[in-house]
């Protein structure tokens, strides 16, 4: 008995199939088709033309790096959902690093200074999608509050 318990734990071929089985759902949920509606096409458009209208504003908004991309992303998480709110941010911050931090048209951030502030517009596009998510989280029901108002002051 000990000996037959013994070969099936140690059994490879067993193994492999429950890897095997574990890689497929893994899979199956890992690349799941993600739907592309319009509303996720212009939520990921915003910042684009956030980041082409304040290039084009440029020379009058010279030190305010993150002044458009703001309400973009705000506007993006809302319309988008989170997927499409992460994607607009991550846009928002790489297109604000290489053409208007300085030195323009490069990664590289010269001054501590933009560090804080990438980081703190990095940390709001991330709670506005937070926000917005659990504002589209489906509420419980309010019926059942009289029942526990009830059990609460009668006890049963």
């Amino acid at each position: 008995m000990i000996k037959d318990t013994l070969i099936k734990f140690f059994d490879p071929l067993r193994v492999n199939q429950q890897r095997n089985r574990h890689a497929e759902r893994f899979l199956q949920i890992r690349f799941q088709r993600i739907p592309i509606h319009l509303t996720s096409i212009v939520s990921v458009a915003i910042p684009i033309a956030a980041g082409l209208l304040q290039w084009s504003l440029w020379s009058a908004l010279s030190p305010l790096t993150w002044s458009l991309f703001y309400p973009a992303v705000f506007l993006s998480a809302y319309l988008g959902g989170v997927l499409s709110g992460l994607l607009a941010t991550a846009m928002a911050v790489s297109m604000g690093i290489y053409f208007f931090i300085p030195p323009a048209g490069s990664f590289n951030i010269a001054d501590v200074r933009y560090y804080y502030s990438t980081a703190i517009f990095a940390l709001m596009g991330l709670s506005f999608n937070l926000a917005f998510e659990h504002c589209a989280a489906p509420k419980p029901s309010c019926s059942a509050l009289p029942v526990w108002n009830r059990r609460l002051t009668t006890g049963v």
